[in-house]
């Protein structure tokens, strides 16, 4: 979902930041990873259409741009949608709820915990 933005500058808002599209060898290209059995990828969209976390052996959560500590990422941008955020964050107050100590790597601040989380982000209160 997030594939064309990627590959237009001022769709990704690289153009902001002096950078273009992402390209190899001057082609435009995506990288792709495997995820193996002991990753998750759960999508979580309402930052963009495409937003995901990614759950790493059911105790590391790579929040990107979903969740930080004390907040959530933004939906007032193309691509954000509120009532997306609004249900990608039930569902992981629901998967913080039943794994208080999953450490969570947001995009952007300090690491956390999910109990923490569900304890001062006003988002999951």
């Amino acid at each position: 979902m997030d594939k064309p933005m990627l590959l237009d500058a001022e769709k990704s808002f690289l153009n902001l930041f002096g950078k273009n599209t992402l390209l190899l060898g001057g082609k435009k290209v995506l990288s792709t990873e495997v995820l193996r059995d002991r990753w998750k990828c759960l999508h979580t969209p309402g930052h963009t259409e495409g937003s995901c976390c990614f759950l790493f052996d059911e105790r590391f959560l790579f929040s990107g741009d979903t969740v930080f500590s004390t907040s959530v990422g933004r939906t007032d941008l193309p691509g954000g949608d509120h009532d997306q955020m609004k249900s990608s964050i039930d569902r992981l107050k629901e998967l913080f709820t039943k794994m208080p100590d999953l450490i969570v790597f947001p995009g952007h601040g300090p690491q956390t915990t999910a109990r923490i989380i569900l304890r001062e982000n006003p988002f999951f209160m």
